[in-house]
């Protein structure tokens, strides 16, 4: 879809084969993207300014995550939970090093 001035703002149709939904800023960069993989996966990611994602929603037969990226690209909190319904919840320095997670590993 395009608006008044001819510039994309939405695509709604095939991304490297698999269905999908692309919305798109005034400067035409890519800010919001639902995908369905050929494996099963759903997918929702929130892009920034940059084009880069910084919040990612899936789902596939395995569970369901939830991961927050910093400006930097980095995965700093990741909240999950498997398919038999076992919650995750995990935080992550710059470098990605885990910093506090639930539930706690086993010794």
């Amino acid at each position: 879809m395009y608006n008044e001035r001819g510039r994309m703002r939405a695509l709604l149709g095939l991304v490297d084969g698999n269905p999908g939904l692309i919305l798109y800023d005034e400067r035409d960069q890519a800010r919001a993207k639902l995908l369905v993989l050929a494996t099963g996966l759903a997918a929702l990611s929130l892009h920034d300014e940059r084009g880069k994602g910084q919040v990612l929603l899936d789902l596939d037969k395995k569970g369901a995550s939830l991961a927050l990226r910093d400006k930097g690209d980095k995965v700093r909190a990741v909240l999950g939970m498997a398919a038999d319904g076992r919650p995750a919840l995990g935080l992550f320095d710059e470098k990605g090093k885990v910093i506090w997670k639930a539930p706690p590993t086993e010794p």
